[in-house]
Order: structure tokens, then C-alpha cells, then sequence
């Protein structure tokens, strides 16, 4: 049987390691709420909404005298991606996502600017900018630019298409 003495110093060394496990593992919680607090708020790396990579998810489909396809960035990061004139293919979507797109659900008959809008109103998420394969058309009371730059209106935005009819932004009105 261990004496008094003995049972005191191991009660001195289990208590040493742990005040010690302790002590890394406060360093390793501080460590991992810095992290945290360092990437509060934020979102996986946003997809730039570019030409290329419009025309890319394009060519796996339709010729693009047939279907437009529309990348929209948003507010919280996403970019979405959808079609028009028919919608996305099994092939484009298959592709899109792999690239981490969010693809809009299908809306047969729709442009395909309307249906990535109405995909982020949904979604909750707000769209910043976006690029066509084709140009914007704005032809009409009932053109993409006329029914996008109302909604904008409506939300205290202004709609600014590039001048190559392909790229667009959103701005804030009074900012």
C-alpha cells in the first residue's frame, strides 16, 4: 500500500498535468475563436462572374445563337448561373456545379437573366453584377433590361449595362 507521502506526490503530478492540458487547451480554444472571429462573416471565395467562364459552361451546350447563359454574382458570394431559350442541359449543370456555381432552377420560357434573379430572390440573396454569353436584350416594354432595371428601381437600384451589352451591375441609387 502507498504511503500518505507518496499518494500526496501523485496527487501533485496528476494535478500539474493537468493544470497543463488545461492550459493548452484554453491556448487551443483562444486559438480557434481568433479564427473565427479573423473570418467572421465570411463566405467560400466568390466566383468571379466572367465571360470565360460563361462561355466555357456554354459550349457544352446549345449553339449560343440558341441559349444565352447569365452568371450573376450576389452580395453573400454565391454566383449563380442559369439559361434561357431553353434552360441550362444536364451537362451544363453537371459542369457548373463542379465549378461551385449555385445553378437556378429551371424556368422553361424565361430569359435566362429573369430566371438567375428570380433563383437569387429565392435564395434570399442579393445580385451585385453578372455577364451574358449574348447581349442583353433590350428591345420591348417586356426586354431583359426593361424588367431588370424595374426590379432594380423597385429596390433602390440602378441597372448599368457595359458597353458590350454583355456585362452588368447593380448600383445603389445615391451612392
Amino acid at each position: 500500500m502507498p504511503s500518505l507521502e507518496k499518494v500526496d506526490e501523485l496527487d501533485d503530478v496528476n494535478l500539474g498535468a493537468a493544470a497543463e492540458a488545461a492550459e493548452e487547451a484554453e491556448e487551443a480554444a483562444n486559438a480557434a475563436k481568433n479564427l473565427l472571429e479573423k473570418n467572421k462573416g465570411a463566405v467560400t471565395k466568390s466566383i468571379p462572374a466572367t465571360k470565360e467562364l460563361a462561355d466555357e459552361i456554354a459550349s457544352v451546350g446549345l449553339p449560343r445563337s440558341r441559349q444565352t447563359v447569365v452568371l450573376i454574382e450576389t452580395a453573400e458570394g454565391k454566383t449563380i448561373i442559369a439559361a434561357g431559350g431553353p434552360d441550362l442541359t444536364a451537362a451544363q449543370k453537371t459542369l457548373a456545379r463542379g465549378k461551385g456555381l449555385l445553378v437556378a432552377d429551371d424556368l422553361p420560357g424565361f430569359h435566362a437573366e429573369m430566371t438567375a434573379v428570380a433563383t437569387a430572390g429565392e435564395k434570399g440573396l442579393l445580385p451585385i453584377r453578372g455577364v451574358t454569353t449574348n447581349k442583353m436584350c433590350r428591345d420591348g416594354s417586356s426586354s431583359c433590361f426593361n424588367q431588370l432595371s424595374e426590379m432594380a428601381k423597385r429596390g433602390g437600384y440602378e441597372l448599368k449595362v457595359g458597353p458590350d451589352g454583355r456585362s452588368f451591375e447593380f448600383i445603389k441609387i445615391g451612392e
